[in-house]
């Protein structure tokens, strides 16, 4: 909208110094050359650099940049490779035999509810290199997977991981259904709907529905350009040393 409002600014005017009249084919006074062709250009094309010079950066937060974190646990290479915008960080391999999980094994059930697993990688444990494999003196944290809906299948995720990386494929056996990598407008309207169930069979569950209810309007709003920020993302995928890091030259296996 602000570049259009800028090119519109700066078309209109000269269509008229052109023509010497404007659209009424009245004569070209003094406030025309002041307004239409310095002033409102001027502002227009000034917001527009504001914009880029300072909005944009939290608009790539949303749209224009890569949809998902992608995280790569590899068991050969013993590394865990994080796949992000270089504007959010870029490509880092993490040393698995290095990472600290920050999960509580004796959470309740309500402490598991929207739950991520939490990795990190402090500074001193120097676990932390760059894509082209560069040591970094820098911490990372990084959530894997998408929010549990309790402590049992936050604490069983962490194990799959935790089984896969220590023992192998056999004691992690692969999934029998993936999630869908299509950003389907119900799971943007799920993700903007966050009724807190740990508040379900409490007196306090009314108020909770009641609020929701009122925010009804700008939950749907948020759903809406949440699923259109996701349209305007772009899918990720490693680099091509990455993807084949640990196989077999033969590309067997």
């Amino acid at each position: 909208m602000l570049l259009l409002a800028a090119v519109a600014a700066t078309w209109f005017p000269i269509e008229d110094l052109i023509r010497g009249a404007d659209v009424n084919g009245l004569h070209l006074g003094w406030e025309f050359y002041i307004f239409s062709v310095l002033l409102t250009p001027m502002t227009c094309w000034g917001g527009l650099y504001l914009y880029f010079r300072y909005a944009f950066r939290h608009l790539r937060l949303e749209a224009f940049t890569a949809r998902r974190l992608i995280v790569r646990f590899n068991r050969i290479t013993r590394k865990v490779y994080l796949l992000r915008p270089k504007h959010l960080g870029g490509v880092v391999a993490l040393d698995w035999d290095k990472a600290e999980v920050f999960l509580d094994p004796d959470m309740s059930e309500a402490q598991g509810i929207d739950g991520f697993v939490l990795l990190g990688w402090d500074k001193e444990s120097h676990g932390v290199f760059d894509a082209q494999g560069q040591p970094k003196d820098t911490l990372e944290v990084t959530f894997v997977g998408k929010p549990t809906r309790d402590a049992t299948e936050l604490l069983a995720f962490w194990e799959y991981i935790r089984r896969y990386m220590e023992y192998g494929p056999e004691a992690a056996p692969r999934p029998q259904r993936l999630l869908s990598k299509f950003p389907w407008p119900w799971n943007s309207f799920k993700a903007a709907w966050r009724l807190d169930t740990g508040f379900v069979g409490k007196p306090a569950l009314w108020f909770f529905i009641l609020l929701n209810l009122l925010l009804l309007p700008v939950i749907l709003i948020h759903g809406f350009f949440h699923w259109v920020s996701l349209l305007l993302c772009y899918e990720p995928t490693f680099p091509k040393a990455i993807e084949q890091a640990g196989r077999p030259l033969d590309g067997t296996g």
